[in-house]
């Protein structure tokens, strides 16, 4: 029982996987059209990018809360566009930090900006990615089953490794904006470098502090967790993933 259950999880994720691949360089095109930053085009607004963010991990939340209620889906669309608005707000000015160090003459709105482009890319490409995480929940057995522990790992670590995957095309979005404003290649990278590590934990714990998303089945429907600030995220990642793997 515990193999087949493993066998159809493996086969679930990979086709979602493959799925996700697909999707990448359709929402890339997709947003350099919307934003207009196609080479000659004028670069996009504040706020163009701010729309497009929101309303692309809006969408993406709703479909992470789906899995458990119509409530929590509207939790969670609420919640996913403030995780990503918070990051932003915390990296662009660690980064504008760093910037200043390396004494590459960026502003705070350069920094912003470059910022933003990211995760504007980020938020449309998970956006074209909901119908996958709708079809994926779909397919795991519901919260009010007795498998329904192993579906919420199964969810858990399905939506690190695709959010992780759309953070880093929407990285790359974020460096090539970024290369335009700073000469040095050197300097460039060090401060993507810098970004890079800001957004893995920054944003992970973050997650973690406004979970639920898609809430755990022995919980109930809640906007916050009454401990947000206990434990962290890296530490729930790596035991649901053992969990999922041994069958524990």
């Amino acid at each position: 029982m515990a193999t087949s259950l493993m066998l159809r999880f493996g086969q679930l994720f990979f086709g979602s996987l493959l799925c996700t691949v697909k999707y990448f360089s359709l929402a890339e095109r997709s947003l350099r059209q919307l934003l207009a930053t196609r080479t000659g085009a004028r670069s996009p607004s504040m706020a163009g990018l701010l729309f497009w963010t929101i309303a692309g991990a809006a969408c993406y939340g709703a479909a992470l809360g789906c899995w458990r209620s119509p409530m929590q889906a509207l939790y969670a669309a609420i919640k996913f566009p403030m995780l990503i608005l918070l990051t932003t707000a915390g990296n662009a000015l660690i980064n504008w930090l760093l910037a200043h160090l390396l004494d590459t003459g960026l502003s705070f709105r350069d920094t912003v900006g470059a910022i933003l482009h990211g995760f504007a890319l980020t938020a449309v490409v998970l956006a074209a990615l909901a119908p996958v995480e709708l079809f994926f929940a779909s397919q795991l057995a519901n919260p009010q089953s007795v498998d329904a522990l192993r579906a919420h790992r199964a969810l858990l670590v399905w939506n690190t490794f695709a959010i992780g995957l759309a953070g880093l095309l929407g990285l790359r979005h974020g460096i090539q904006a970024l290369g335009r404003r700073i000469p040095s290649r050197k300097l460039a990278l060090g401060i993507s470098c810098g970004w890079l590590a800001g957004n893995i934990t920054l944003g992970s714990q973050l997650a973690w502090n406004l979970r639920p998303f898609f809430a755990t089945p022995s919980t109930d429907v809640a906007f916050l967790r009454p401990n947000p600030f206990d434990g962290s995220f890296f530490e729930s990642f790596l035991k649901s993933t053992w969990r999922l793997v041994t069958g524990a």
